[in-house]
């Protein structure tokens, strides 16, 4: 009787075995891997090692059938510290690269995956010295990062989406002319020291492609690239030196983003935009060559580069200039951007102050010229070092931009330490002007000026002229009360040959 209830048990047990097999995603285990039910309509599967066997695991065979089951997707071969090779089956078609799933290619904690060998009859894929290629050696697919050098065979055109991500080891990649695209994420999180022998063919480079890939401390990019898209190299913090190439045309955002260890940087002739970030937190950036070709430059291209200290532009350049340090506009009326430092005076004749200029800067004190006429919005966000300004305008500047706040990012911030000198005369004024009544309690008179009012005016035969400060007559008058009722604001009153400035609050 008890053996027929143990045949009875075996039986039921293998029967709901079968059963939950039926359904897509069931998971069984054989040998050394484990499985997942693909289809169970087509007796397919996915191999995988399962999670106890991880950290042991050296050499994986993957069988093209098990039970009744074919064998067409490999995942969950990452994470395997001893990992060293691979065998594929000819059944296999599917590394889930488009999914960004890639079980070997982004190499993430199995450092020592050296080898990755395709059965030769496989249709779709096949490997070269360990490394995976589409049937076709057209496309590099996955670069196991436990080698050291890579030769890339001609005929490759393409590097993958994370073929070489998160590699450990690998020191030198020797790329055939025959390549002509880098796509995105393929080198993201190399963290050993790569040397790059680039195609003198290649033509794109995607977005993210080298991010966080803090092994790279030297680019030089070949004439034929002529597409870098945004983040390309973004935080890789040991890169020294970049050489752009001519044919490039656009600077995207991000590109150099936070490459603190970037120096000194000269922008090809040709390039005609920099886009917002583009060198943004380039905390080593010192020095940067902009050409004639280059008629747009964004704003917070170079927030926080706090040591930069040099624009040299191009004089044939229409519509950028530089002037002790900094980056104006042809006619130098409009500040761009500012250098780093302690202190910094904004030259005369400076008329606007552009948005973001002095983003992200340690800078704690700025002069502002008497010509300046308008700030822009946001123009010292994230100045955190900022202590003292000192605005030489008589009139507030004005302040332009739908943030109406130069000094932060958010008008409900709290009130910025920050003390504020300014014309004697002109301290009420600046205590009611948009944008700087923020700081109306830490307003006062540049040491040395005098308020001017109009009981002080020079008239004394009764008979005032009154101008305003661009020259326009505003009021001619005998009596002096008229002048009080003008609107706000600085006039020049004459009389008697002789003229003064006057308040009106």
């Amino acid at each position: 009787m008890n053996r027929i209830r143990r045949i009875i048990l075996v039986c039921f047990a293998f029967v709901c075995w079968l059963k939950m097999l039926a359904d897509p995603g069931a998971i069984f285990y054989w040998g050394h891997l484990g499985f997942s039910v693909i289809s169970e309509t087509e007796k397919t599967v996915s191999a995988f090692i399962p999670a106890n066997r991880l950290k042991t695991t050296v050499n994986v065979k993957i069988p093209e059938t098990v039970l009744s089951y074919t064998v067409i997707k490999v995942g969950g071969l990452d994470n395997c510290p001893e990992l060293e090779t691979v065998l594929v089956p000819k059944t296999v078609n599917d590394f889930t690269w488009e999914s960004g799933l890639w079980p070997f290619s982004n190499n993430k904690n199995s450092p020592k995956l050296r080898a990755i060998n395709i059965d030769p009859e496989n249709p779709y894929f096949t490997s070269v010295d360990g490394v995976v290629y589409d049937k076709e050696v057209s496309t590099l697919l996955i670069a196991p990062g436990g080698k050291n050098t890579i030769t890339i065979p001609d005929g490759v055109k393409t590097i993958a989406k994370n073929s070489f991500a998160y590699a450990e080891n690998i020191e030198n990649v020797y790329f055939s002319d025959t390549v002509e695209r880098i796509e995105e994420y393929a080198f993201y999180r190399c963290h050993s020291r790569i040397n790059l022998h680039l195609s003198n063919n290649l033509k794109y480079i995607g977005p993210y492609a080298f991010e966080y890939c803090d092994g790279l401390e030297e680019l030089i990019l070949p004439d034929s690239v002529s597409v870098i898209e945004d983040s390309a190299f973004f935080r890789c913090d040991n890169l020294k030196y970049v050489k752009l190439p001519s044919s490039l045309k656009v600077i995207d955002r991000h590109l150099f983003g936070w490459c603190i260890s970037l120096s000194f940087v000269v922008i090809p002739e040709g390039v005609t935009e920099i886009i917002s970030g583009a060198f943004m937190a380039c905390k080593g950036l010192n020095t940067i060559t902009i050409p004639a070709s280059a008629t747009l430059i964004d704003h917070w291209v170079f927030g926080g580069c706090n040591n930069l200290m040099t624009f040299i532009v191009s004089p044939e350049n229409p519509k950028y200039s530089a002037e002790g340090g900094m980056l104006l506009s042809k006619d130098k009326k409009t500040l761009y951007c500012a250098p780093g430092g302690e202190s910094v005076t904004i030259p005369e004749g400076v008329t606007h102050i552009d948005a973001e200029a002095f983003s992200g800067s340690d800078i704690a004190y700025i002069s502002i010229p008497s010509t300046l006429t308008s700030i822009a919005s946001w123009a010292f966000i994230e100045c955190y070092d900022l202590k003292e300004l000192t605005c030489k305008a008589e009139i507030p500047p004005v302040v332009t931009g739908n943030q109406g706040e130069f000094l932060s990012s958010d008008i409900m911030s709290p009130i910025m330490e920050i003390d504020l000198y300014v014309p004697g005369q002109s301290v009420e004024l600046y205590k009611k002007a948009d944008g700087w009544k923020r700081l109306k309690n830490r307003i006062y008179p540049i040491p040395g000026t005098e308020s001017a009012s109009v009981d002080s005016a020079v008239a004394t035969n009764g008979s005032y002229t009154v101008y305003s400060l661009d020259g326009v007559l505003r009021l001619q008058t005998d009596n002096k009360d008229d002048i009080q009722r003008l609107p706000a604001g600085i006039y020049i009153v004459s009389g008697d040959g002789a003229a003064e400035k006057a308040v009106v609050r």
